[in-house]
C-alpha cells in the first residue's frame, strides 16, 4: 500500500481502506505516522480557537436579508465618460494645427505681397540709352552765280559764301549757312528745327540758280 492512499483516506475518509489495514501501515510507516500526528494537533488548535457556530435564527436573518436585496430592481449604472485629459490633449492638438495652418496662410500672403509690384510706388525711371549714330555725311554744294537780271539788293542778301547740306536718312536739307544766317536758326541748337526766313531764303535761292 502506498503512503499517498493512506494519507488521502485518513484526510477524506471515504471507506475504502480497512481500518485494520490503515493501522497496520501507520506501525510499519514513521513518516505517515507523523503527518498523522501533527494532523491531530492542528485539529486541536483549530477547535480552540474557531468562532462559534451561527445558530439557526442567525442563518434565517441572513438568508432572508440575501432574497431581498436580490428583489430589488437593478439599477443602471451610466458608463464611466472619457478620461479629460484624452479631451483636453484632443483639443490642444486642433488648436495647434489650426495655428499651423494660419502661420502658413499669413506666410503666403506676405511672400506674394513683397513680390508683387506696389500700385502705389511709383515706377522707377529707366536709365537713358546711349544709342550710337552714324555721322551723317555732308556735302558741300557750290551755287552757281545769280542770273545778270536778277534784283542786286536780293543778290545782296544771298550772299552765299559758303552752303552745305545735310543729306540724312528721310531725304537732303539745308542745316546751316553763313555767318549770317546761323542766327536764324533756332535758339534750342537743333540744326533740323530752321527758321521760316531762313527756308525762304533758300527757297529764292534755288529759284535764281534754274534761271
Amino acid at each position: 500500500m502506498r503512503c499517498a492512499d493512506v494519507i488521502h483516506e485518513l484526510a477524506a475518509p471515504t471507506g475504502g481502506l480497512e481500518q485494520a489495514v490503515l493501522s497496520e501501515h501507520l506501525e510499519n510507516c514513521p513518516s505517515c505516522a507523523r503527518w498523522v500526528e501533527r494532523n491531530a494537533r492542528l485539529g486541536q488548535i483549530w477547535d480552540a480557537t474557531r468562532a462559534p457556530e451561527l445558530s439557526a435564527v442567525a442563518w434565517d436573518r441572513i438568508w432572508a436579508n440575501v432574497s431581498e436585496s436580490l428583489d430589488q430592481p437593478r439599477v443602471t449604472v451610466p458608463a464611466p465618460s472619457a478620461p479629460v485629459i484624452f479631451r483636453s490633449w484632443r483639443r490642444s492638438a486642433v488648436v495647434v494645427f489650426a495655428l499651423a495652418q494660419a502661420a502658413a496662410i499669413l506666410a503666403g500672403l506676405g511672400l506674394a505681397w513683397h513680390h508683387a509690384p506696389s500700385p502705389l510706388r511709383s515706377p522707377t525711371p529707366s536709365q537713358p540709352r546711349s544709342v550710337a549714330v552714324a555721322p551723317t555725311p555732308v556735302v558741300p554744294v557750290s551755287v552757281p552765280a545769280p542770273d545778270p537780271g536778277t534784283d542786286p539788293a536780293l543778290v545782296a542778301a544771298l550772299d552765299v559764301s559758303d552752303m552745305v547740306f545735310n543729306l540724312p536718312s528721310t531725304g537732303t536739307s539745308v542745316i546751316s549757312l553763313d555767318d549770317k544766317t546761323l542766327r536764324n536758326l533756332a535758339l534750342n541748337g537743333n540744326p533740323y528745327e530752321v527758321d521760316p526766313l531762313f527756308n525762304g531764303f533758300n527757297d529764292l535761292e534755288s529759284q535764281a540758280g534754274l534761271q
